[in-house]
């Protein structure tokens, strides 16, 4: 992970080595990944060649009702935007991807970490398998 984008883009409530750990989790290899579910299936998207295209795709699969993650930081694309249209190259852009994405899980490790005065490990994993389920905000 590039120290410069952590340092530059991420949210500064988090400490650096564990944006380094979030986004390792996340398992992105690109900053265009998409991985979709839908109908209880898992579609690994090739990651396209524009931002105009992956625009395009994270846009289609919401308003298809699927369960969209992209970016270095697999944010789920529906929280973006009330309508699929207002989706943005915000959940595209690596900055803005990650600056999302790490404000999300902030808010949820912060909520984990003062659950039972919980270790931060503990918290970490909690707060990652709410983060990667299909309603983050909803736990």
């Amino acid at each position: 992970m590039d120290a410069d984008l952590i340092r530059q883009c991420a949210v500064d409530s988090l400490l650096p080595a564990i944006v380094e750990q979030f986004i390792a989790t996340a398992g992105a290899r690109s900053p265009f990944d998409i991985v979709i579910t839908i109908d209880g299936r898992r579609l690994d998207i090739p990651p396209p060649p524009s931002e105009d295209e992956a625009l395009r795709i994270v846009r289609h699969f919401v308003s298809a009702g699927g369960d969209v993650r992209v970016g270095l930081t697999r944010f789920p694309a529906h929280l973006a935007a009330e309508d699929p249209s207002g989706i943005d190259m915000a959940v595209i852009d690596p900055c803005l991807n990650v600056r999302i994405g790490t404000a999300l899980f902030a808010r949820i490790y912060e909520r984990e970490r003062a659950r039972d005065n919980s270790s931060d490990a503990d918290a970490f994993a909690r707060a990652a398998a709410i983060y990667f389920s299909e309603h983050p905000l909803k736990e």
